[in-house]
């Protein structure tokens, strides 16, 4: 017997002068599809009086929207998202940004997971003064996104050059053993200077994890960026020093009282 599945999980409408609304998802079986909208507000840059106060401040908007589209297949998995941001930036600068993501997960041999993907962030030509063409990533959990060595969309980056990243991730669990390396090849999207390489760099990340029990966790990682000429002018410092970092840590997870139906012991 053939079956046939359509589920649509939510549309939801919450607009105000100062926020957004965030429509859609639905699923067709195995391929999920949402669409995101958002109506961002950020404090103007403005002027300040004589005593510090702030003196007609304003908020300017942009708009960032898009599809996410997900494919479930198992051990084979495929993400493609692309966002577009208008609107205008904190100094009322026109806004038109772009974000593009593809990744495939897989599980090729000896049941290592295999992660695949390009991600592109749009940035701002040097030379450019009439328009903001560096895409803003709102509210994200930046951390988890290119490379451990937070080198990009942390700190210092916003309003930018824009990012490649191209980046390949494996996976093995062994028993209580976990171990995971990534490696990422990064580049500028638009010319940070004249004839100066887009090469930014190279990271590569180590993480190793023993589950001691299911409350009590070692991790361990570490880190290397492997920075071309370009990423010292465009963050300071000589790409020839080095750059790393290491890291330990012990996860505990205690459960200090459980709780069940009314009346049970």
């Amino acid at each position: 017997m053939n079956k046939h599945i359509f589920r649509q999980a939510w549309l939801r409408y919450n607009f105000t002068p100062e926020f957004s609304f965030k429509a859609g998802r639905q699923e067709l079986g195995q391929v999920s599809l949402s669409f995101l909208f958002l109506n961002n507000g950020v404090p103007e840059a403005s002027e300040t009086g004589p005593g510090g106060e702030l003196r007609n401040q304003g908020i300017s908007f942009s708009q960032p929207f898009g599809p996410f589209i997900s494919y479930s297949g198992g051990e084979s998995n495929l993400i493609v998202a692309g966002y577009y941001q208008g609107g205008k930036d904190a100094s009322e600068k026109p806004l038109s940004a772009w974000y593009a993501n593809l990744e495939a997960s897989f599980v090729p041999v000896y049941d290592i997971n295999v992660q695949s993907g390009y991600e592109f962030l749009s940035g701002t030509h040097f030379n450019e003064t009439e328009k903001n063409h560096s895409f803003t990533p709102f509210y994200g959990t930046n951390h988890k996104f290119n490379g451990f060595m937070d080198y990009f969309y942390t700190g210092d980056h916003l309003n930018n050059v824009g990012l490649h990243d191209i980046y390949i991730k494996a996976k093995k669990e062994i028993n209580l053993f976990t171990m995971s390396a990534d490696l990422h090849g990064f580049l500028s999207a638009p010319a940070i200077e004249e004839e100066v390489s887009d090469y930014l760099g190279t990271d590569v990340d180590l993480v190793f994890e023993l589950n001691l029990d299911e409350n009590v966790t070692i991790g361990a990682g570490y880190s290397q960026m492997f920075a071309g000429e370009s990423m010292g002018i465009l963050k300071g410092g000589s790409a020839s020093e080095p750059a790393n970092w290491a890291w330990l840590m012990v996860t505990v997870t205690p459960t200090f009282f459980t709780s069940g139906p009314a009346g049970s012991r």
